[in-house]
């Protein structure tokens, strides 16, 4: 299957030290701030309208896209946002904005909790806050 065409998109895929090979869409300027985007499932990076001010990188989630399929089988969101760390390692990035939809919403929060160092801010879109009160 190829690749979707968008203007300003470059296509490169990354070795991350979870043994995924991860396909990611990069936009924008180098030098702007850096922004992770992950998408729902079962989306990549097409999901996303990229462009803008910030340093996009639409990653393609294990198994998912272009990306590689899991080499453990281990689908768990905790495990994609384990990804998106290393992907940031990988890239030499010490802190990106993290963007998240739906099952990549999820992953996000987990990522949030887990490496907060890592994230400038999060935003999550298409789920429901996991610590809402019942009612």
């Amino acid at each position: 299957m190829s690749l979707p065409d968008w203007p300003g998109v470059e296509h490169r895929y990354h070795e991350l030290s979870t043994g995924v090979r991860a396909h990611v869409a990069h936009a924008g300027p180098e030098d702007a701030p850096p922004l992770l985007a992950l998408h729902g499932f079962p989306q990549h990076w097409y999901e996303w309208r990229l462009g803008g001010e910030y340093r996009v990188l639409a990653m393609d989630t294990r198994g998912l896209g272009w990306s590689s399929p899991a080499p453990d089988g281990d689908y768990r969101k905790a495990r994609i946002a384990e990804d998106a760390v290393a992907l940031l390692d990988d890239l030499g990035i010490d802190r990106a904005v993290l963007l998240g939809h739906d099952w990549g919403a999820w992953s996000g929060f987990i990522a949030a909790v887990t490496a907060p160092e890592r994230w400038i801010g999060y935003v999550a879109t298409g789920a429901p806050h996991p610590w809402q009160p019942p009612g």
